[in-house]
């Protein structure tokens, strides 16, 4: 069973503002939302097109909105990617890392986007998009276990030996974040309280709107609660891997998130958007669950 994880491209530079006016509602579960008026701004040449710079002011102004609802503490989450080697080799730069992992909060989610204004400029021979929204941030049910949390990290597995049809590998004891297509991985999931723990991947610049459920799946699940697992488990039924296929595009950054959660949640949903994913945890107290993240990258067989 292979597991396929997606892509990475150019950014344009970014440079936020901050919100305008703010209001705040309970809603009928008494979570708290606040729709925030926000601006985002990003500068670029001619190698990048006024969609996708528009865009990335959009990122930025989701970036706002959840700073300004949660704290300056949600721009700081880590970026394990964001390195040296990183920015030389595939061209990204630390404002994207950061602008992705500030959506994917343990505190609350976007739920509601509505594009007030967007224009492009020209100043001193760069262009420059400008976009302004109202964008609602929405509370998850409850308040966080404060003492529950859950850290994931991702492992290559090297072939070492094969006889016959028996093939032997090594899982490599540090966390490893290139990988190569065909290569194979295992995942490590260490949480604090024992726990069910659910792992999606999300590749944004292959798909931007979906998340992917890795595991459990229909050949391998978990049968009790767990401090620690490794994926693929003891438990699975047949052997299976993690195997990065080849991609279209000469990088992919790519992120991994697990849920773990105290109880068994039901209806796991196998693909789902990012607003879908958050509203099926928020079907669930925010005590019952916590988050944890991941960055990888795969670079692609043309370099």
């Amino acid at each position: 069973m292979n597991t396929r994880h997606l892509w990475v491209a150019k950014i344009a530079i970014i440079c936020g503002l901050l919100l305008l006016t703010s209001h705040t509602r309970a809603s009928e579960n008494l979570a708290i939302s606040a729709t925030h008026s926000t601006k985002g701004i990003a500068r670029f040449g001619p190698e990048t097109s006024e969609s996708a710079a528009c865009k990335k002011a959009m990122d930025q102004a989701k970036r706002n909105a959840l700073r300004a609802r949660y704290g300056e503490h949600r721009a700081n989450s880590a970026i394990l990617a964001c390195d040296s080697f990183t920015q030389k080799e595939t061209g990204n730069d630390c404002e994207f890392l950061e602008t992705t992992w500030v959506t994917l909060g343990s505190d609350g989610f976007i739920s509601d986007i509505r594009l007030t204004d967007e224009k492009v400029t020209e100043v001193s021979g760069a262009k420059i998009c400008t976009v302004r929204a109202d964008i609602t941030v929405q509370d998850y049910r409850g308040k966080a276990d404060r003492l529950f949390e859950t850290e994931v990290k991702m492992h290559e597995k090297t072939l070492v030996n094969k006889k016959g049809l028996k093939e032997m590998y090594k899982v490599s004891t540090t966390p490893d974040y290139s990988f190569k297509p065909r290569d194979k991985a295992v995942v490590k999931v260490n949480s604090s309280i024992a726990s069910y723990h659910h792992v999606f991947y999300w590749a944004p610049q292959i798909d931007e709107l979906n998340y992917y459920k890795i595991f459990p799946n229909q050949i391998d699940s978990q049968k009790r609660a767990k401090k620690e697992i490794q994926i693929p488990s003891k438990d699975r039924m047949q052997d299976w891997d993690i195997e990065f296929e080849p991609i279209n595009i000469a990088y992919s950054t790519e992120f991994l998130i697990v849920v773990s959660t105290k109880d068994r949640f039901q209806n796991i949903p196998e693909r789902v958007s990012a607003s879908g994913f958050y509203q099926w945890l928020n079907q669930y107290p925010r005590e019952k669950w916590t988050l944890g993240k991941y960055t990888y990258r795969i670079v692609g067989d043309s370099l």
